[in-house]
């Protein structure tokens, strides 16, 4: 399987520079895999005063789609074989959801990552993955941080970049692919190294946004770019399905009875880089930290027994699920590492649901999801959004697979 089967070309004015406000009227793509499958689940009372005059585009193939509305599609039985889209807001997101399905949300947030290198033009140091907790030695705050800078060959073991008088990245020693070790050391009064540690990101640190989002950081950034029920400090990059998320989506899906549960995914930069090897079975992934609650463990349990939906929010959410259960969805380990790499050929054996952005071409993320969907009404997919000025990436808008 080769890298070049997943590259699409997006006109640069689709890529959202700025969250949508509120953030529930993103856009929202529902890609139904098989149409049947939705007609007989989902489809409720509830669903069908509202869904009745949707309209659908049912997918033949890239090439061959055909509109009808929802009310001509339940009279065509002939046509329930196929996958069909339809196209509206992430608000309505609950009318394509089923009474006791389950979503589980990443509740990681976003630290301030990104440290410029004062008097030194365009030098910075960026955080990508704890490798030791803080901790206090000798009155002063110690973390073990890998690390990615520019201009990386500046970056080497032994050499100390003095970020003010209050903080200091040693560089320890070389890791694969750019990175490097890093201890930070940090000046404060502060008695828990953890508050001590987050503190000085958030004075001289910067929020990460990704590098296609050509513009200074703004002061709405730092709220934007974090999901409303972020919790966990740890990410270095937003699970981005959750930004769309709001307290009024969140009644909506109680009032009809769908259920919540949270996992902790931290970030790393990995996930979302481009994928450099032309077969992509070669390709590594990043390790990145998850932990998975007791409660959540149980209602995942409780919702497969019950045979509803286990319902991902986003990419970060089902590696996390995946990597912890086993195929008899017994749980492997409620906490630990994964660098689990979810290409075409995968079975899923937690994850009935996905709900993602749409991501950067030749990336691990497109990959999972072509794994979760098929690659060619994955494509269509995102043709389909272009075609309808859908936005992508990071504050881009949201797409549902069922």
């Amino acid at each position: 399987m080769k890298i070049y089967e997943f590259d699409y070309k997006l006109p640069e004015h689709l890529i959202a520079l700025k969250g949508k406000e509120p953030r529930d009227l993103s856009k929202l793509l529902i890609v139904i895999r098989k149409l049947k499958d939705f007609i007989y689940k989902k489809y409720a009372p509830l669903n069908s005063l509202y869904l009745k005059e949707k309209k659908v585009k049912i997918v033949f193939s890239k090439y061959n789609i055909k509109d009808i509305s929802f009310f001509k599609l339940l009279k065509n039985p002939s046509l329930w074989e196929y996958p069909g889209i339809i196209i509206d807001k992430f608000l309505n997101l609950p009318f394509y959801l089923a009474r006791e399905d389950l979503i589980v949300l990443n509740n990681t947030k976003v630290i301030p990552a990104r440290f410029k290198i004062p008097e030194k033009e365009n030098w910075e140091i960026f955080l990508v993955s704890e490798e030791e907790k803080p901790y206090i030695k000798d009155g002063k705050v110690f973390a073990k941080w890998q690390i990615i800078g520019k201009p990386g060959k500046k970056l080497k073991p032994g050499k100390t970049f003095v970020i003010s008088e209050d903080i200091k990245i040693h560089i320890l020693s070389y890791l694969e692919e750019g990175k490097r070790l890093a201890l930070i050391e940090i000046k404060t009064s502060e008695k828990n190294p953890f508050f001590a540690f987050i503190n000085a990101l958030f004075k001289y640190a910067q929020i990460p946004l990704p590098p296609y989002i050509k513009r200074s950081l703004t002061y709405e950034d730092y709220q934007r770019y974090q999901t409303i029920y972020a919790k966990e400090y740890g990410s270095v990059a937003a699970p981005t399905a959750g930004l769309h998320f709001t307290k009024r989506v969140f009644k909506a899906l109680d009032l009809k009875n769908i259920k919540k549960a949270f996992i902790t995914l931290h970030v790393g930069l990995g996930t979302f880089r481009p994928i450099k090897v032309e077969d992509i079975e070669k390709h590594k992934m990043d390790y990145e930290r998850y932990k998975i609650y007791p409660e959540t463990y149980e209602l995942i349990k409780e919702t497969k027994k019950k045979e509803k939906a286990v319902v991902a929010v986003g990419t970060t959410v089902t590696r996390c699920l995946e990597s912890a259960f086993d195929e008899n969805l017994n749980i492997k380990s409620f906490e630990g590492k994964t660098n689990l790499f979810i290409y075409p050929g995968y079975k899923f054996k937690v994850v009935d649901h996905l709900i993602t952005n749409f991501h950067l071409p030749r990336s691990s993320l497109i990959l999972l999801v072509s794994a979760f969907a098929g690659t060619d009404l994955t494509l269509t997919a995102y043709k389909i959004a272009m075609e309808n000025k859908f936005k992508f990436y990071s504050y881009g808008d949201a797409m549902l697979i069922i």
